[in-house]
């Protein structure tokens, strides 16, 4: 990437890098990624281009980056605005004045956390599509919080299937290339059949329709 860097110089627009989900990785990783936009950084300033990284992350884990400036989302200006506009806007059952405490009630508990916020009423308003309004309240007291927590509730929850759940996810992680779906189907049949039961496939037998 650092002959690109270079040939910054004959380009009039600045080049502006997006890195997401940065606590997603290995944190050695993370280290070496970022030594290595700081050296690329370094680069740039010498030679007077305009490069600029912006990393996104959770709260962690905690590295240190010079020349840096830290932009905190839930310290930001309408941050929380944002997430009391969407719960209004999005979380069904009326406007009574059950609803509008079940409402205020997620919003306090969100601790800035967007996607916190957006999995809670889809779950909340999966109650409602029941015509189980009654139940919000008590459905909301079960839902953890942190979004840690909150994923391990949604994958744990409905244990009836708990073992096509794990086989499914150790398939994504420890493939070595992305499966397709009739990869995927098969894959996952494998762990319901025998042994025994198992046998050759052709692709007449799979329908490729979405």
């Amino acid at each position: 990437m650092a002959p690109c860097v270079e040939k910054l110089e004959h380009e009039a627009r600045p080049v502006l890098c997006y890195i997401d989900a940065l606590d997603e990785c290995d944190e050695e990783e993370i280290r070496d990624m970022l030594s290595f936009f700081e050296q690329l950084g370094g680069l740039a300033v010498s030679k007077e281009l305009r490069f600029l990284v912006c990393f996104s992350s959770r709260h962690y884990p905690h590295v240190t980056i010079n020349h840096n400036i830290d932009l905190v989302l839930e310290d930001q200006d309408g941050h929380q605005q944002d997430i009391a506009n969407y719960v209004h806007s999005e979380l069904k059952g009326g406007r009574s004045k059950r609803i509008l405490q079940i409402k205020d009630d997620v919003i306090a508990r969100a601790s800035g956390i967007f996607l916190w916020v957006v999995l809670v009423v889809q779950i909340l308003n999966k109650e409602c599509d029941r015509g189980r309004v009654h139940a919000l309240e008590k459905r909301l007291k079960e839902i953890p919080d942190g979004l840690h927590s909150l994923l391990k509730d949604i994958l744990t929850r409905d244990n009836h299937d708990m073992a096509n759940t794990l086989l499914c996810l150790q398939w994504i992680l420890y493939a070595k290339q992305p499966l397709s779906r009739e990869e995927t189907y098969f894959a996952l049949l494998s762990g319901a059949m025998s042994s025994e039961d198992l046998t050759n496939w052709t692709a007449e037998e799979v329908d490729e329709k979405p």
